[in-house]
């Protein structure tokens, strides 16, 4: 079963869907990323979900501008503090 990992950024809610395969690799400690794309005020961003990247049990979640040059940090912290279920 795959797991939805959703975090708040700002206002909104930014949800990322892991494979059974990916959630295993993040459950064992290991560094797993994943792009999603979503929108925000009818822009299109491209964000960057890195699960235990920085130390086991991390998460952070960077963001691409829609002129792809600039990159901002939307989330720092554990992935604790995501509201992961089952999808």
């Amino acid at each position: 079963m795959s797991k939805s990992v959703v975090v708040e950024i700002g206002y909104d809610d930014r949800e990322c869907i892991l494979t059974n395969d990916e959630w295993d690799q993040v459950s064992l400690g290991q560094p797993v990323s994943k792009e999603v794309i979503d929108y925000y005020e009818g822009e299109e961003f491209l964000y960057t979900f890195h699960f235990n990247h920085s130390d086991k049990g991390s998460l952070s979640v960077d963001y691409l501008y829609p002129n792809g040059e600039d990159i901002g940090e939307g989330f720092v912290g554990r992935i604790d503090d995501a509201c992961v279920a089952n999808v």
